[in-house]
């Protein structure tokens, strides 16, 4: 028969696992939905990664669809240091003012790549923007394009994005911020798309970088652009949750059960 004392040792043995289990693995992480936001003119500065805002020979790159082709424009980057980082939100600043209440929902659309390098296609985000509620956006102000619950990029890989317009009006034009001097962003170059293609097969290659392709545009320049985040967290297993769940539950058990002695 197991006495009162060894129960209880038990009990505080599965109680303490239950909770070591569940706690080392951090946080969840909550989803922060996919919104696109105007900042004001200050430059963004909670949880920036890398990017550039390097005032100088300033121009300007306009996302528009011409036609029945669109142009995007967007840029690599690489995020200094090492680890694993969850990518929450990419800011770019507005050049022109444009009234995006004139818009249609969905009306601006981000796509995340790999290496531009290679020319890669493989698609790491796709993600498309009611700017319907943002209205006047004046030059300067910098906005902020969320990434649902985040992507996970690492440390020290050239990554790239590229924004396009999701709808067929010439009237609507959206020009961001690029700066022109070369090599004042080293952790990549402004991408730009060399030809006009059909939207819906704008992952087939759809641009020229420019570093490697001086014809498309100024050599080594790069949109004015940062990349919010924060370092990665580990998501615990749902039976990692469960191991965490008991041991609370072992904690209220022992807790009864020390009151009942004492009575």
């Amino acid at each position: 028969m197991i006495s009162k004392n060894a129960r209880t040792n038990r009990l505080l043995t599965l109680t303490s696992l239950g909770l070591l289990c569940g706690l080392t693995l951090g946080p969840l992480q909550w989803a922060h939905g996919e919104v696109i936001s105007n900042g004001g003119s200050d430059v963004p500065s909670t949880n920036i990664l890398t990017g550039d805002s390097t005032e100088g020979n300033l121009g300007q790159r306009p996302i528009e669809w011409a036609g029945t082709k669109s142009p995007a424009r967007g840029q690599s980057f690489t995020i200094p240091g090492a680890g694993d980082y969850t990518v929450e939100g990419i800011w770019v600043r507005a050049k022109v003012s444009e009234d995006f209440s004139l818009w249609t929902a969905n009306s601006l659309s981000l796509k995340l790549l790999g290496d531009p390098d290679t020319r890669s296609t493989t698609s790491l985000g796709d993600f498309d923007y009611d700017a319907t509620g943002l209205g006047t956006v004046n030059v300067g102000d910098w906005l902020r394009l969320g990434l649902d619950s985040g992507v996970l990029l690492s440390a020290g890989t050239e990554y790239s994005f590229l924004l396009s317009p999701g709808e067929l009006n010439t009237a609507h034009r959206f020009d961001v911020t690029r700066q022109k001097t070369s090599n004042v962003y080293e952790g990549g170059s402004e991408l730009n798309a060399a030809n006009l293609y059909d939207r819906v097969n704008w992952d087939t290659d759809p641009w020229g970088d420019l570093d490697a392709d001086p014809s498309v545009g100024t050599s080594g320049s790069n949109l004015f652009f940062y990349i919010e985040g924060v370092p990665a967290v580990a998501i615990p297993e749902p039976s990692t949750l469960v191991l965490a769940g008991l041991g609370l539950l072992g904690l209220g058990i022992f807790g009864r059960h020390r009151r009942k002695r004492a009575a």
